[in-house]
């Protein structure tokens, strides 16, 4: 049975309005670490080991919350987080944008521990301009 807010969500969803704050805040973080990438370090670039996640960003040891919370750190660990697809475009900032606009559309998160709770790689690199 259809309740007229889950038809208004869908439509919404389907006409690509719909964007939760949540969304907007990884969208957002994203943005700003795209386009500060040279201050952030991979783990290949701290130890020479050869691991599985040797293309991740670096994230620091950090005991405080506050710091935990901040901009550098919560960037670092939603972009770990990231489905590979969209997270090997780092290089081409065009294309990551609108990647990462798609797997966000395609899951309207309402938290971001819904974000790190989500386990679908299937992102749709159809570029379409936005």
């Amino acid at each position: 049975m259809h309740t007229p807010e889950l038809h208004v969500e869908s439509y919404l969803k389907n006409q690509r309005f719909y964007q939760s704050q949540a969304n907007i805040y990884i969208y957002s973080l994203m943005s700003f670490l795209i386009g500060n990438r040279d201050k952030f370090l991979t783990n290949s670039s701290v130890h020479g080991i050869n691991t599985r996640n040797k293309h991740h960003l670096h994230r620091p040891i950090a005991n405080l919350s506050c710091f935990q919370k901040g901009t550098s750190y919560s960037g670092i660990r939603i972009f770990n987080n990231l489905p590979q697809s969209i997270a090997s475009l780092t290089n081409e900032k065009p294309q990551f944008k609108v990647a990462l606009k798609n797997f966000l559309y395609a899951h309207s998160f309402y938290s971001v521990d819904g974000f790190f709770a989500c386990t679908d790689d299937n992102v749709m690199l159809t570029y379409v301009t936005v």
